[in-house]
Formats: C-alpha cells, sequence, structure tokens
C-alpha cells in the first residue's frame, strides 16, 4: 500500500496540473518559423519583433530574408537597407541586398554612390553622429581647460595641440558626413509588387508611368492617404498610395 502524499504536495498538485506550457519569446517563434520555411509567418513576426522590442541590424536582416524567400523584393530591399544603415560594414547584409535589388528589377540602374558620398558609408549615421559629439566636446573642453589652467611644459602644449587636432578633424569630418547624408531622411522605398505612379494622387488618374518594385525615391508631402514621390533614375514625379512606398528611416508611428 502506497503512503498518501505529504500535505504540501497535495496543495500544490492542482496547481501544477493546471499550468500553462512556458510560451516561446517572440524571438524564438520569429526563428523557428523561418527554420521551418514559413517564410509567411516569420515575416509578420519579426515585424512584430522590431515593432515591440526596436530594429536591430541581425533583425532586419532576417526579415529581409523571410520576404526575399516569398518573392515580395520590395519589402525585401527596405529591410537590407534598414540594416545596411545599422550596420554598413555588413559584407552578407550588402550581398543580400544587392541579391534582392536584382531580383526586383532585373534592368534597374545598380545604386552606385558618388565619389564625394561613397567614403561616408563606411559608418553609419550613429557612428557619424558619435564621432560628430565627441569631437565637439573635445574641443570644448580641451579649449576650456586650456584657457583656464594653461599648459606652461612643452609635452602639455603638444599633447593639447594633438588633442585639439584630433578633436577638430572628427567634429569637421563627422559634420561634412551628416550634411552630405542629410538627404536619407527623405529617401523612401517603393515595397508594391506592381506599383503605377500616378500624375495625381487619384487611382482614376493618369499613369506616369511603371516604377520597380525596391526603388529608391524621394518623398514629398502626402495627400489623402497618397505619397508624392520622385524617382531620381528617370527624373520623374508622381504619387503613390501611401501603402506602396515606405520611409528608408522609420518615421514615428511608422513600421
Amino acid at each position: 500500500m502506497s503512503s498518501p502524499l505529504p500535505l504540501p504536495w497535495l496543495i500544490l498538485l492542482p496547481l501544477l496540473s493546471c499550468a500553462a506550457p512556458l510560451r516561446a519569446s517572440p524571438l524564438q517563434e520569429a526563428q523557428a518559423a523561418f527554420a521551418a520555411g514559413d517564410f509567411a509567418k516569420a515575416a509578420p513576426a519579426y515585424q512584430q519583433l522590431i515593432a515591440t522590442e526596436g530594429p536591430s541590424a541581425s533583425r532586419l536582416y532576417q526579415l529581409g530574408n523571410a520576404y526575399f524567400s516569398l518573392g515580395q523584393f520590395g519589402q525585401a530591399v527596405l529591410a537590407y537597407e534598414r540594416a545596411a544603415l545599422l550596420q554598413p560594414r555588413a559584407s552578407d547584409i550588402q550581398t543580400n541586398l544587392q541579391q534582392a535589388r536584382q531580383s526586383a528589377a532585373p534592368s534597374a540602374i545598380p545604386d552606385t554612390p558618388s565619389a564625394l558620398t561613397s567614403p561616408t558609408r563606411w559608418l553609419s549615421l550613429h557612428e557619424w553622429s558619435w564621432i560628430t559629439a565627441l569631437g565637439a566636446a573635445g574641443l570644448g573642453l580641451l579649449t576650456l581647460a586650456w584657457g583656464l589652467h594653461g599648459f606652461t611644459t612643452p609635452q602639455w602644449q603638444r599633447a593639447a595641440r594633438l588633442g585639439l587636432a584630433l578633436s577638430l578633424t572628427g567634429t569637421i569630418l563627422g559634420g561634412t558626413a551628416l550634411w552630405l547624408r542629410r538627404n536619407e531622411a527623405h529617401w523612401g522605398i517603393v515595397i508594391a509588387l506592381n506599383p503605377t505612379l500616378r500624375l495625381s494622387p487619384f487611382a482614376e488618374a493618369a499613369s506616369a508611368g511603371p516604377l520597380n518594385s525596391g526603388s529608391r525615391v524621394i518623398l514629398g508631402p502626402q495627400v489623402q492617404g497618397w505619397t508624392r514621390l520622385t524617382v531620381p533614375e528617370r527624373n520623374v514625379a508622381g504619387w503613390l498610395p501611401h501603402t506602396e512606398v515606405a520611409p528608408l528611416i522609420p518615421r514615428p508611428g511608422q513600421p
């Protein structure tokens, strides 16, 4: 005859039997769906993860991979572009971005930055901002210290001059890079599969020509659910429904 359970177990047993199994985290759910090949589930899972926990290069990269596997190349280009903003030197992001662009528009002109702006793409906007801020802070602190206490010995004077030169260089380089990349806040990516540019913000308006999914455009004002945009590679302007184009740098309240 078996001995009765101790009183503490008799109290805990109903609670243990009713306990729900631990739920996987949003990241684990997204990763599991992607590993299972369920890209239609993985893409919104990564979107939700980014919306709730914030963007990261790895999350955006995996989101781009999911959209690429679904054949939604415009969405893939957008995700890879946003990932490249955070990690511009990641070769896997750049490789997949080029593949997505080529798949979206095989005949499109490749995106090649000018000789002036190309070096600024080596670092992210966040990194350039830090360089500018640290350079400006160094200039201010060294100037203040020199004015208040002075650097009387030759060694301190050389160190101060070197610090001022480095701080000034960082401030100029960072500020110039940010200025050259100021227009990125107005860039957008066409995410619709078969978009048509309209001459006016109406579905019945005359067509200004087709657009390639994944094209980079310059965003203008919005009117009644339509966004005016300019296509630099074709030097044309027109209107798209706001659901068919997304800003490269997400705006507050936008995915």
